[in-house]
């Protein structure tokens, strides 16, 4: 409680565990050191303030503490476990569904991701991989006619890779990955720009950036979307960098290398000799 404006003792206990004991994610814990807390009238953290405790009270005290803080680091395991092979479980019946009739692969997506999406024994939503779970919806894309279904898709690709953007915000490739869903999409608007932006800034030498800005470029040029200046800068300087890159060069020459359109239009914007040479410019 608080006494004329001021904090007491009781309150203190309170606010340190409500700060550093959260309910959800460590069920098993939070009451018993609350309860504890409250009734033994005991500073457990105490900031250097320790009440002296006879041997009963703090007897007491581990005779709650120690079992719960055991059950919950059981749970935390166990779940933890069980989300990596719920992970596994899903790409295996992803890899085993491209192999399979492309009839049936929306089918198996749906049931790899409803894996990465599921509810504890506790009750609690539990999202294993967001970013995983959008890389599964974005791959449904050529497999689906239905034009409301498949926007559905993407747009929800798209707010799980920018929920991990909150926890990863200068990770370049996601930002790429969400520009790439607004070309999909047909939406090359500001938002997709700032998108785009972002990419660049993140990820300038980053490898997955490059191949996803030129799986982008080439759907825009291959769809008669307007690149604008700006975006074609953006975009011609991850074609330089990722056709030389080791780990990059030889999935953008496999993807690009086409003599089509895209390729040139694509070469018209390269000046580097070595990168317009890997991409086979004339």
């Amino acid at each position: 409680m608080h006494v004329n404006g001021k904090e007491t003792r009781e309150d203190s206990y309170f606010l340190h565990f409500n700060a550093n004991v959260n309910n959800e994610t460590c069920p098993f814990l939070y009451p018993a050191v609350y309860t504890i807390g409250y009734c033994c009238k005991v500073d457990i953290i105490g900031y250097g303030q320790q009440r002296l405790m006879d041997k009963t009270m703090f007897k007491t005290i581990l005779s709650y503490l120690l079992p719960t803080l055991l059950l919950c680091l059981c749970f935390a395991a166990w779940q933890s476990f069980d989300n990596a092979r719920r992970e596994d479980k899903a790409l295996a019946m992803i890899e085993s569904a491209k192999k399979g009739d492309p009839a049936n692969y929306e089918e198996q997506a749906l049931k790899a991701i409803a894996l990465l999406n599921y509810r504890n024994i506790l009750g609690h939503n539990v999202l294993v991989d967001a970013p995983l779970t959008a890389s599964i919806l974005v791959s449904m894309d050529p497999y689906v006619d239905d034009d409301d279904r498949r926007a559905n898709y993407l747009q929800t690709a798209l707010n799980y890779y920018l929920a991990a953007t909150k926890l990863k915000p200068a990770y370049g490739n996601y930002w790429a990955l969400i520009a790439q869903i607004k070309i999909y999409l047909g939406q090359n608007d500001e938002a997709f720009s700032q998108y785009l932006n972002l990419a660049h800034e993140y990820g300038p030498h980053n490898y997955m950036v490059h191949v996803n800005l030129a799986i982008l470029a080439q759907a825009m040029i291959n769809n008669g979307m307007t690149i604008s200046s700006e975006q074609r800068r953006i975009i011609s300087h991850h074609l330089r960098y990722g056709l030389v890159h080791r780990k990059s060069a030889s999935s953008l020459r496999l993807l690009l290398v086409k003599q089509d359109a895209a390729q040139q239009e694509m070469c018209r914007w390269l000046e580097d000799k070595t990168a317009r040479g890997k991409l086979q410019c004339a």
